[in-house]
């Protein structure tokens, strides 16, 4: 079965817009995971308060902008005809998979039901 018949579109998932402050962001998470999605609504990564904490540790001010951290993001994807079976790792460890367009834009995600409260499900 390939993803877009399980995913969930865009406007019915959470996302970070990559204009978001890191501050901005961790207040958003929850505790979960998130995708960033640019301004272009290109997929940049995925980020977790983890990754947030990292940058801050390392120096970064709590006023910046994602966009600016972007190239830390882990990248995990799948295209719409990508197969489940080969993204299942993925939603085991993060609870969703982000899925792209051919031009990596962000379209939506497959999203782990059991862990919906903490994840991209809005």
């Amino acid at each position: 079965m390939n993803v877009i018949s399980l995913m969930t579109i865009k406007n019915k998932t959470e996302h970070l817009s990559s204009a978001l402050t890191l501050r901005e962001a961790e207040s958003r998470l929850r505790g979960g995971a998130l995708p960033v999605v640019g301004e272009s609504g290109m997929y940049l990564g995925i980020v977790d308060r983890r990754l947030l904490e990292y940058e801050l540790l390392s120096g970064a001010d709590e006023n910046t902008v994602l966009a600016e951290i972007a190239d830390d993001f882990p990248r995990p994807r799948a295209g719409a005809a990508t197969d489940f079976s080969d993204v299942s790792a993925i939603v085991a460890e993060y609870g969703f998979v982000p899925v792209t367009d051919d031009r990596c834009a962000y379209i939506g995600a497959v999203i782990d039901g059991r862990r919906r409260s903490s994840t991209g499900a809005a």
